[in-house]
């Protein structure tokens, strides 16, 4: 059984798997095919904040939903680039109709008494204090 936090994280688990598969996509396009690889990659590891610009123009992708460039870059290290898969235009067509239609669809279908809204704050009695750095 799918809970309805499940659910509500399905979206974002999508998304996030669609923007690795760009920069995959984008890795494994920019590799040559016989000389030179490990420079290549040496390369497109370092300028792998490049390749992030290029993605978020190309697909207007928010730079917050990119995974953090130095992790990243840290595990790419230990893959070969030309192993990679190429990108698969009609497998994102899907996810983007699943984003779009169908979680929006399940998610309708859901008995509202299972969602609980909360209109009171959990937390009494405590003063917060937020200092904005500018």
């Amino acid at each position: 059984m799918v809970s309805v936090k499940d659910l509500g994280s399905s979206p974002q688990w999508m998304f996030l798997s669609q923007v690795h598969a760009y920069i995959i996509s984008a890795l494994r396009k920019d590799m040559p095919s016989m000389f030179g690889k490990e420079g290549k990659k040496k390369d497109l590891i370092k300028n792998l904040g490049q390749i992030y610009d290029q993605l978020q123009r190309e697909h207007q992708i928010s730079p917050g939903d990119f995974p953090e460039l130095k992790k990243m870059q840290e595990l790419l290290v230990h893959h070969d680039f030309t192993k990679f898969h190429p990108l698969k235009p009609r497998l994102l067509e899907v996810v983007d109709k699943m984003l779009a239609e169908d979680i929006a669809r399940l998610m309708a279908m859901i008995p509202h008494d299972e969602v609980h809204i909360v209109t009171e704050p959990l937390v009494k009695g405590l003063r917060l204090h937020l200092t904005i750095i500018v």
